[in-house]
């Protein structure tokens, strides 16, 4: 019965999502799934994978979609989804922010991602699991956090780079950034420089323990909040802590900033005369 669920579900999502077929598929206990369409991918997948099927006590399915449709190219002009006219200029990278980013643009905002100029965000050659895209080897976590963006690759320590993002800062609804404390305060691209040029601007700080106190300087992964916060004691137990086989506190970070960004958007607009507004995650 199971099975048969996920497969609907999955036939479902391909159909009306137009999602291409770099499909990922993880069930647990490992068993290929009794659709006879998946058969071939999912053996393949586990075959090269094992370990990753093994630890992941979840149920998951991720759907790869081709970057070439950044564009949202489903409704063509994109102004029928909620957050069409929406710029969100994205700092962040690796995976808390751009899990948030991404929700915005698939609810049609515009998602401007600052990359690195030569190795563009980490995540490009994390892998595997790798797919082809016109010739080229992706990696599927890269795809599967940054769909609906346009990518820009600056180098912001640069003063011609500072301009540039200042420029689309001054035209943007939203900036969202991933860096340790105070690190954007020497190219004068923190909330209080942004704020100067853009007196409306949402300006969203994800860090690993806030702006203030005394961990603030600290760097915050997901795996570490997992220990200090228990949730390895729960998954494993106190004699063998274990890690939960997704990154779920960075998914969940991305969600809550996605939702306390969407708040201070409704904010800003039923109350046009309120200033810039800073959201620490």
């Amino acid at each position: 019965y199971c099975r048969k669920i996920i497969t609907k579900d999955i036939l479902i999502k391909r159909e009306m999502m137009n999602y291409t077929t770099a499909t990922r598929v993880v069930f647990r206990p490992t068993r290929r799934l009794t659709h006879p369409h998946h058969h071939h991918r999912y053996h393949i997948w586990q075959q090269h994978h094992h370990h990753l099927v093994h630890n992941t006590g979840l149920l998951q399915y991720y759907f790869l979609r081709r970057l070439s449709t950044v564009n949202n190219e489903d409704d063509g002009n994109n102004t029928t989804k909620p957050l069409a006219g929406i710029r969100v200029l994205d700092l962040s990278r690796v995976l808390a922010g751009p899990w948030c980013t991404q929700l915005f643009g698939d609810l049609g905002a515009e998602v401007i991602k600052i990359e690195h100029p030569e190795k563009g965000d980490d995540t490009r050659h994390w892998g595997p699991p790798f797919y082809m895209d016109n010739d080229q080897k992706q990696s599927a976590y890269y795809s599967c956090t940054n769909r609906n963006k346009k990518s820009v690759a600056l180098d912001i320590s640069s003063s011609s780079g500072q301009d540039a993002l200042r420029k689309i800062a001054a035209k943007s609804d939203v900036v969202i950034e991933n860096f340790k404390v105070g690190a954007l305060e020497k190219y004068g691209l923190s909330f209080n420089h942004i704020k100067e040029i853009n007196p409306r601007i949402v300006y969203c700080s994800i860090t690993g323990f806030g702006q203030e106190g005394p961990m603030k300087d600290l760097p915050g992964y997901d795996f570490a909040i997992q220990a200090m916060g228990g949730l390895m004691s729960i998954t494993g137990n106190k004699e063998e802590p274990y890690k939960c086989g997704v990154a779920i506190v960075d998914l969940m970070t991305g969600l809550y900033s996605s939702s306390a960004i969407l708040s201070a958007l409704y904010h800003r607009n039923i109350r046009p005369s309120s200033p810039a507004q800073f959201i620490d995650i």
